[in-house]
């Protein structure tokens, strides 16, 4: 497996169940514990997880991708207070110039 695939998967075991260890996800996705470490390592630079001994959790911005994911998946149109408090919370992840 190829490690963008890896990373894909780890980050949707993660906004599944919240926290991984590093066993567990090495045996799933037969790779090494080290693999995985160093996954979790460029994980947590991009601000996905907050890690632990043997392990990671899903860090606040990862819960709030996993919130704009599940709006943007709705298939209702009409006014819903859910979509304008995503409005709000991806109005707050855009940095200033970008």
């Amino acid at each position: 497996m190829f490690r963008p695939e890896r990373i894909q998967k780890i980050k949707e075991y993660l906004l599944q169940h919240e926290q991984a260890y590093v066993q567990a996800l090495s045996a799933q996705l037969n790779v090494s514990d080290a693999t995985i470490r160093n996954d979790f390592n460029d994980l947590e630079k991009e601000g996905f997880i907050v890690r632990f001994h043997g392990g990671a959790i899903l860090n606040d911005s990862g819960r709030r991708n996993q919130e704009v994911r599940r709006a943007l998946q709705s298939d209702d149109i009409g006014y819903d207070r859910n979509k304008e408090e995503l409005g709000i919370i991806a109005s707050h992840l855009i940095q200033e110039k970008e």
